[in-house]
This record gives C-alpha cells, structure tokens and sequence, in this order.
C-alpha cells in the first residue's frame, strides 16, 4: 500500500478537531485564577443580549485573554473582530459592567455552551486574534509544565504556524500580514517561521508523550496527535510548492501499530475505486 495515501488517510481520520469534548483535568495552578468556560458563557446571557439590530451582521464569541474574560463581536462577512469588551477581570476577580442591553438569552445561552470548543480546557488564553502568540510568550521558556499546558503550547505553535500559510479563522493580530494563500509560493519568511513553529508544536507533542505516553487528548493517546502534526505540517508544505521543506517532517515510526492497522483495514474493506467520506 502506498505509505502516502495511508499517511494522507490518517491525517482525515485521527487529526485533532476542535469539537466537544471532556478534557483531561485541569491542574489549578495554571487555570485556578479564571472562572471556567461554562460560568462566563451562562453570567453573560442571564443578564445581556445582542441588539436585534445587529443580530444579521455580527455574531458572539468568548475570549480568555491576559486579563480576564472578554466578549467580542465578529462579523459574519469577514469574521473580523469588530468589537471587544471586557466581563470578568482577572485582577478584581469580579465581574464588571457592560454596554450590551440587558435582558436574558436562553438560545445563545445553549448554543454556546453546547458548541463549546476542546482549545478552551486546554488553552489558557482562546477565542482572540493572537490568542496563539500570547501562549507562545507567556510560557514558552517555562520548565517542568504539566501536562495539559505542554498540550496547550503544542497547539499555539502548530496554530501559529499554519496562519504563515492559511489564517482561514483569523486567529492572528489584525493589521498583521498574514494572508491565506492558494497553490503557490510563499514569501521566504513565511516558510521559515511555518517551519519554526510547526517543529515547536511536535516538540511539545513528543515531550508530552515522553512525559506522560497515556496522556489522552480529542483523539486518543497524545503520540497520535504528535504523528498527526508531522503529517499535516508534511502536506501543508506541499501544498505550497514546497516538497523538499516538507520531506523533513515524514520522521520514522509515525502512528503505533493500532492506529496503522486500523487505517489499513478501512483502505482494504472499500472496493476498487470507491470514494470514502471520513
């Protein structure tokens, strides 16, 4: 069987998504000084609302950022932030005032709560342009981090390091030049800083597994989210015209034997010339 089409298939079938899920504990002395997720989502929307005049042209999103909890607005064209106010302050460890009207809102309420995103249990600082880059300053020269914040800096430098080619969510600074770019060439520093911070993020993913090999994440164990990246990185260069950068990502012994088979076995089961929806 042709090692590429297998990699390319475990990348579809195992690459970490960014849906619902329960995470592992969080330890406190990283996470202790936040409220959680679930407590700002539901204060919000028992005492504000979106004006019904912009309820078309912009949508809510929760941010953890430095200094507490925030709420910002983005809009449906661009999903460029377009505002961003502060709820809960870190330092007064408090909630503060806003300017939305009053009034409850049981369905956003619900839909955000349900549609929560896996980064936020993991993440420290989520839901904000730069969001990635802050993690990668604030703790990326720390020694003996727990495990979940090893997990939270591999997935800041294997999201930074995407937006040197694809800012598809625009999760960086605004004003800064990250653009998505098609099949073609990219800019020498994009390439380099792609490089740089996806071989970071697979570090941290190794020394998770180094530290703690039954540490489990969205997909299973964390080797497989160390394999996944390598791949991805692997075709995300190539998908730049970038085949001999890229080669340096296909290391050896990617995926345990299970995950392998596993693949294997559903390229076998499908017929000659099938197409398969993963």
């Amino acid at each position: 069987m042709n090692k590429y089409y297998l990699l390319f298939f475990l990348t579809l079938l195992f690459y970490q998504c960014d849906g619902n899920s329960k995470s592992n504990q969080i330890p406190q002395n990283y996470f202790e000084d936040y409220i959680s997720y679930e407590a700002a989502v539901k204060h919000f929307w028992e005492l504000y609302q979106l004006s019904s005049s912009k309820r078309d042209k912009v949508y809510l999103q929760f941010a953890r950022k430095r200094d507490g909890w925030h709420v910002l607005e983005r809009a449906y064209d661009s999903n460029e932030v377009v505002k961003s106010e502060r709820f809960w302050s870190l330092k007064l460890k408090a909630f503060e005032k806003t300017t939305y009207e009053g009034g409850r809102d049981k369905k956003e309420e619900r839909k955000h709560l349900n549609n929560k995103s896996y980064s936020y249990d993991v993440c420290l600082y989520y839901g904000y342009p730069g969001w990635s880059k802050d993690m990668i300053d604030d703790f990326g020269d720390e020694n003996n981090l727990p495990d979940i914040m090893l997990q939270g800096l591999a997935r800041a430098n294997c999201n930074y390091a995407a937006a040197f080619l694809r800012d598809q969510y625009k999760d960086q600074p605004q004003g800064e030049d990250f653009k998505s770019y098609k099949y073609e060439k990219i800019p020498a520093k994009n390439l380099t800083n792609n490089i740089q911070y996806a071989n970071k993020g697979i570090d941290y993913y190794l020394k998770l597994h180094e530290q703690n090999p039954a540490y489990e994440t969205l997909v299973g164990r964390v080797f497989t989210n160390y394999s996944n990246e390598c791949v991805h990185s692997y075709f995300h260069l190539n998908s730049v015209k970038e085949p001999k950068a890229a080669q340096q990502f296909l290391k050896d012994n990617l995926y345990d034997e299970f995950i392998l088979n596993m693949a294997k076995n559903h390229l076998h089961s499908c017929a000659q010339n099938a197409i398969l929806f993963t």
